[in-house]
């Protein structure tokens, strides 16, 4: 049978969830290959880069027999927990998602907060995002934008996207875009031509560590199972990064508060 799971993991511990070497993907599987003695397929909902981190990014495998978080947590590292879980149908793809949410945490550097609320409108709605990837000869550089929000708090801010069809790098190179904008180091004009493609040019990206998956949306919802033990094993070790770096001060708070907010 086929299980999906919710998987939290800390992203500047780990080389990404795809590649060689300390990746998320490789210590799953390691630990699934003692569980079940013999190599699993792991489907994914977003392969993140190294140093993104994930609230709730979704994967999936198929099981000879019901498989609960707290076996699979038992072989992972502290930094890695799996939360939730789901008996799902044979043929469901993490991938194929209706919406995405991630959020971008930076230091707030003297930026017009409302001068990049206004340019990230720009970007909601469908639109050719070639100059915002890493270009790829046979991948579509259309996406779609719900919304991207932006907010102050204290010396932070906090970038918010929704949306489908995310490549690459993409939501770092609209977040150092917002950014330089804000600096009034680009013009509003700029980035409309970056976005219609008047101007084609790919745009730099902002370090990945900031960067965190929410949430992951299907059509057919699926309503998972937490795990309360795994809850605390993760409100645990964020609230001990928390006293150990400033850098990603936010990103650990943020996530904390919405797993403490799980439990209640």
């Amino acid at each position: 049978m086929r299980m999906a799971y919710l998987l939290f993991y800390d992203g500047t511990k780990h080389n990404g969830f795809c590649g060689i070497g300390n990746t998320v993907e490789n210590n799953v599987k390691e630990a699934l290959k003692k569980i079940l003695k013999r190599d699993v397929k792991i489907l994914k909902a977003s392969r993140t880069d190294p140093g993104v981190s994930a609230i709730g990014n979704v994967v999936a495998f198929d099981v000879d027999h019901e498989v609960l978080p707290e076996l699979i947590n038992k072989y992972l590292p502290k930094s890695i927990r799996f939360w939730g879980w789901s008996i799902v149908s044979e043929d469901f793809n993490p991938r194929k998602a209706i919406e995405r949410e991630y959020i971008y945490f930076k230091l707030y550097e003297g930026e017009d907060v409302e001068v990049m609320r206004e340019v990230a409108k720009l970007f909601v709605g469908t639109h050719d995002l070639r100059n915002f990837m890493i270009r790829k000869n046979n991948e579509s550089s259309i996406v779609t934008f719900y919304e991207i929000s932006i907010d102050r708090l204290n010396n932070f801010l906090i970038i918010k996207f929704r949306g489908k069809g995310f490549r690459n790098k993409m939501l770092r190179k609209i977040a150092w875009t917002l950014h330089m904008v804000g600096l009034g180091k680009l013009s509003i004009e700029y980035v409309e031509n970056l976005i219609t493609r008047k101007v084609d040019k790919v745009v730099p990206s902002l370090d990945p560590q900031g960067l965190v998956l929410v949430k992951v949306k299907y059509i057919k919802e699926i309503k998972f199972t937490y795990s309360n033990r795994a809850l605390r094993e993760i409100i645990q070790y964020l609230r001990a990064q928390i006293k150990q770096t400033f850098s990603t001060y936010l990103t650990y708070t943020y996530m904390t508060k919405n797993f403490i907010e799980l439990l209640q």
